[in-house]
């Protein structure tokens, strides 16, 4: 293998070439030495700074350098990771999610990268609501998940859900599994409580009378909480 690193140092002077012209020229002499030779010439190249839903039109230059070149691998930066683009002619095109070790000085691959992503994001999103007993809104799971988006935020959520990792409690609110349940468990206890509070009369069948009996102390300590709140000497007087 032969690495040549970077393309400039070695390519000829443009001229009056057109563009596409000099850059497809500049790597078809290494195209045929690798061919001759029967080894493999790698060619470090530099991409562009304007970003590219594409990635293979942030490669620097014209289209001569990515036609010239039996296979392309763009290593870049994406909102969801790093990622490793492969295209070429006899290898299958595909992007892997890829990682730096700081103590091998080496890349890792991970694997395909809307796999790793994905299960990378719906694993700090699980996180972000494991203590939310209520759910968590849209707008909190993207700060807390790190999401990209709010629209990349709703449709993670939307598979999350119609796979049954998380449930949706109410409009624009998701928690866990049970979570819904556990709202409804406790709504139902605070009713009960009121319920016991609430006594009902029937009246001579005439008409349905309900009631709340709070729980007050005796009189004679009304008469004195009276006394101290008022600060006064009068004595109030009792039934």
């Amino acid at each position: 293998m032969a690495i040549i690193d970077v393309l400039a140092k070695v390519r000829k002077p443009t001229g009056n070439k057109q563009l596409y012209e000099a850059d497809y020229e500049a790597l078809t002499g290494l195209t045929r030495l690798a061919g001759e030779l029967g080894l493999a010439v790698v060619v470090v190249h530099h991409t562009r700074k304007m970003a590219s839903d594409d990635l293979m039109e942030t490669v620097s230059g014209s289209f001569g350098i990515s036609g010239a070149a039996d296979a392309i691998l763009i290593l870049a930066n994406k909102g969801t990771g790093t990622v490793l683009d492969v295209r070429g002619r006899d290898v299958e095109s595909r992007e892997l999610a890829i990682e730096f070790s700081k103590e091998s000085c080496r890349w890792r691959i991970l694997g395909m990268a809307t796999e790793v992503h994905l299960s990378d994001q719906r694993g700090r999103v699980l996180a972000a609501l494991e203590d939310a007993n209520e759910g968590l809104a849209v707008a909190e799971i993207v700060v807390a998940a790190q999401l990209r988006s709010r629209n990349a935020a709703d449709m993670l959520l939307y598979k999350m859900t119609k796979a049954g990792e998380i449930e949706r409690v109410k409009r624009g609110v998701y928690g866990l599994p049970g979570t819904v349940a556990k709202l409804a468990a406790k709504d139902t206890g605070k009713i009960g409580k009121k319920d016991r509070a609430v006594k009902r009369l029937n009246l001579r069948g005439k008409s349905q009378i309900f009631l709340i009996f709070p729980i007050f102390p005796p009189r004679e300590n009304i008469a004195k909480t009276q006394l101290l709140a008022n600060g006064r000497t009068k004595t109030i007087a009792k039934d």
